[in-house]
């Protein structure tokens, strides 16, 4: 029993069952590839119709060109079938959509790497290298010599690697969200290194993408100034920050100061004084020397 991804294989149904009636499948280098073709139709689908929404306008002109949709990672052609038949009607010939190996119906094989050498990435199914071979068959069986190639996120960088590898094959590259990461710091080339089975106009944009361009060093310029700047503003809000808290507590002490002095001065002393003397003359009259008065007028009364 074959086991792929620790998955019985003999468990799972046969991917042409789960198939659309316009799916089609063919053999590539022992991998059984899903994809579809939409031709363009001589009207326009309803859907093109209804939304005036291209900017060529009625009279567009078709460009002849067959077109290959790349999907991203975890994706399938399923996510392409909406504008297959649209762009087909737009360029006016083929667009043809496939599941790259490990997404979609398209087989899966167990591969750990048993050839060894330059043909070992090319064996290898899931290989970036697999998928732009599988891109360039998919161009000859198209029957077209050249073809505009879309790729989706992580098939961009097969589109991408497809140019490179047979850039007379491919009549423009169409990139929607591309999962391409360019390096921070270009790598060191070697004097004399070539690279090998490319033509000299490949081997002339690698070159090109190995120096350092004026872009990236204005980045790089950027990204110190901007740090700098950052860096500079933190200093400058931390010393205010310790100047208004000294002026702060100078403040204090001002205030602490002044209030002692004018308290421990002699018209503060005195006036404390007639204050306390008036205070107290006031609380006598008015609940202790009355209530005797009146207490002694009645005992008075009483004696006589």
């Amino acid at each position: 029993m074959q086991k792929i991804a620790g998955i019985d294989q003999d468990e799972l149904l046969d991917p042409k069952h789960l198939a659309d009636p316009d799916s089609c499948f063919c053999e590539f280098n022992g991998i059984d590839i899903h994809y579809k073709v939409c031709e363009a139709e001589l009207e326009a689908p309803s859907s093109l119709q209804e939304h005036s929404f291209s900017p060529l306008g009625p009279e567009r002109k078709m460009i002849d060109l067959s077109m290959i949709l790349l999907h991203g990672f975890g994706a399938s052609v399923f996510s392409w079938n909406k504008v297959m038949k649209p762009l087909a009607c737009i360029i006016g010939s083929k667009v043809l959509a496939f599941d790259r190996p490990a997404f979609g119906l398209t087989s899966r094989v167990s591969y750990q790497g048993q050839i060894n050498g330059s043909d070992a990435k090319s064996s290898n199914p899931y290989s970036t290298l697999f998928s732009v071979l599988t891109t360039l068959y998919f161009v000859d069986l198209l029957g077209s010599d050249k073809a505009v190639i879309v790729g989706h996120s992580a098939g961009a960088v097969t589109a991408v690697r497809s140019y490179f590898e047979a850039p007379d094959r491919v009549a423009a590259l169409i990139l929607v969200a591309p999962a391409i990461f360019a390096p921070i710091s270009a790598p060191k080339v070697i004097e004399g290194d070539h690279l090998p089975n490319t033509t000299q106009s490949q081997q002339n944009a690698f070159s090109s993408e190995r120096s350092p361009s004026v872009t990236l060093m204005l980045a790089q310029i950027l990204s110190m100034l901007s740090r700098g700047i950052l860096s500079a503003m933190k200093m400058i809000f931390s010393a205010m920050k310790m100047i208004f808290s000294a002026i702060k507590d100078m403040a204090i002490s001002l205030y602490k100061t002044i209030v002692s002095s004018i308290l421990r001065s002699s018209i503060a002393v005195f006036l404390v004084k007639n204050s306390l003397l008036f205070f107290g003359l006031f609380v006598y009259r008015q609940f202790l020397a009355w209530p005797i008065i009146h207490l002694l007028i009645k005992g008075l009364r009483m004696l006589l």
